[in-house]
């Protein structure tokens, strides 16, 4: 990377910048007990929406990146460190890039509407790995009360991360060139 390179693209390296801070931050306040409020014992799967959002405003790649670094932190938290959150927030940032980036538009209602598939997903997804086939007893009764609740909370959350990532994208895009 040259000096042109980076002053040319100084305002990209400064959005990223400030997702991949949000990532830790959010992170940290999804994991660490006692710092997020909980509903019931659902906890809000924070870091779904926020990577959902961050991956609206990038490319497929960078939206992929984003998810698995993301992933990677929530992993690094997590009771089980086998890479599910890795693999699953990587394919979530890069579907939403794809999509949004071919097919979608880019507005509230999409993020609500990934929000509700993908942490709907997470939650079934990892209630059905950890739970269902660990033949833990009352798996019915964790799926309600927990699991669904969290996919509720979380999307309901999803305005917050959708609007304050909108903000940031708008605020560090790259300046427009003009052609002759």
């Amino acid at each position: 990377l040259t000096r042109l390179h980076f002053v040319e693209n100084k305002e990209e390296y400064k959005r990223k910048a400030i997702f991949a801070l949000l990532i830790v931050f959010t992170a940290i306040l999804q994991n660490t007990k006692g710092l997020f409020p909980k509903i019931g014992n659902a906890s809000a799967m924070l870091l779904i929406p926020l990577v959902i959002s961050v991956a609206m405003f990038e490319r497929d790649i960078s939206g992929m990146m984003f998810g698995l670094f993301a992933g990677f932190v929530w992993d690094f938290y997590s009771a089980h460190i086998d890479g599910y959150y890795i693999i699953f927030l990587a394919c979530v940032g890069y579907a939403c890039s794809y999509l949004i980036s071919r097919y979608m538009r880019n507005n509230i209602v999409t993020a609500m509407v990934y929000s509700l598939i993908f942490s709907f997903l997470c939650s079934t997804l990892y209630w059905l790995f950890f739970v269902v086939f660990n033949s833990v007893e009352g798996a019915w009764t964790l799926y309600y009360r927990i699991y669904l609740t969290s996919t509720v909370y979380t999307v309901a959350l999803t305005p917050l991360y959708y609007y304050f990532i909108r903000a940031i994208a708008l605020r560090f895009r790259k300046p427009q060139t003009r052609q002759a």
